[in-house]
């Protein structure tokens, strides 16, 4: 097959005249990021595409390999299924989603999977955003969880970016971030009532959090996202006073200031005498 390189039995990885020039040996077409003349798409190809999907490291990528997957999956399992996955230039954006199906279908590392493409295909080389997303994605088990604390603050990172970008958010992209599925949340409250009767997964939830007064539950380690934390004492200077100046969280007044008496003078203190009755 010109411009593709075969990665495992029915799976190529190519460019974009590989797709142009997709033989009837093709049963399936992947393509990520690069639009194509459907008349150039032969019509016993089943397709699918993710035009919009930019070869950039603040790309989300994560949230479109669960499709890719089981589309590369289900392509290999019928008969004589052969899937192409090809991108611009069959370098970052294919080589990654093929590298998402070697992780999750043969229990590869992401290291080994891109060494296993790269064998192939040496050009292949996926850009440092969408290996992270890929981490992350080995690190979930290879498929979304929604309530991951890690895959919640990659949710945010995104809306910063788009902020950045675009100057506003939409309301409706808040809840991705924010909420944390109801169901589950009391789920959680039960186990930490009924823990005799209750499976907690603590794969999902490693921390409880209550109310220090009436051990009410307030919430979980899902609820939380990572920070790093200060060191030694000086991680508390924004919370003292400056005895100094009165500066702070609560504002002081300063003592007046009393002058320093000379060594060894004499200091005479009267008693007021008062008349008596």
């Amino acid at each position: 097959m010109a411009f593709a390189k075969r990665i495992r039995p029915g799976l190529y990885l190519g460019n974009r005249e590989a797709a142009e020039a997709c033989p009837k040996s093709v049963s399936h077409l992947l393509s990520l990021g690069c639009p194509l003349d459907s008349s150039k798409v032969p019509e016993h190809v089943a397709r699918l595409a993710f035009d919009e999907l930019l070869d950039s490291e603040d790309t989300n990528l994560l949230d479109n390999i669960p499709a890719c997957t089981d589309f590369i999956s289900k392509a290999l399992a019928t008969k004589k299924g052969c899937v192409l996955v090809h991108c611009e230039a069959g370098v970052s954006r294919s080589a990654a989603v093929i590298a998402a199906h070697l992780m999750r279908t043969e229990e590869m590392d992401l290291q080994f999977a891109l060494e296993v493409i790269k064998a192939f295909r040496p050009s292949a080389e996926p850009n440092e955003g969408f290996c992270q997303q890929l981490e992350l994605y080995a690190k979930m088990g290879y498929k979304l969880k929604v309530n991951h604390r890690d895959y919640k603050q990659f949710k945010a990172q995104q809306l910063v970016l788009k902020l950045q970008e675009e100057g506003y958010v939409d309301g409706a992209l808040l809840p991705e971030v924010a909420d944390t599925d109801m169901e589950q949340c009391k789920e959680l409250y039960r186990c930490a009532l009924l823990p005799e009767v209750a499976d907690l997964d603590m794969e999902q939830c490693e921390e409880l959090y209550r109310c220090r007064k009436c051990r009410q539950l307030l919430g979980c380690d899902l609820n939380t996202f990572p920070h790093a934390a200060g060191e030694g004492q000086g991680a508390f200077d924004h919370r003292k006073r400056d005895k100094r100046n009165g500066t702070g969280p609560h504002l002081r007044l300063a003592a007046p200031e009393i002058p320093a008496l000379p060594a060894n003078s004499a200091v005479q203190f009267t008693r007021r005498r008062f008349p008596s009755d």
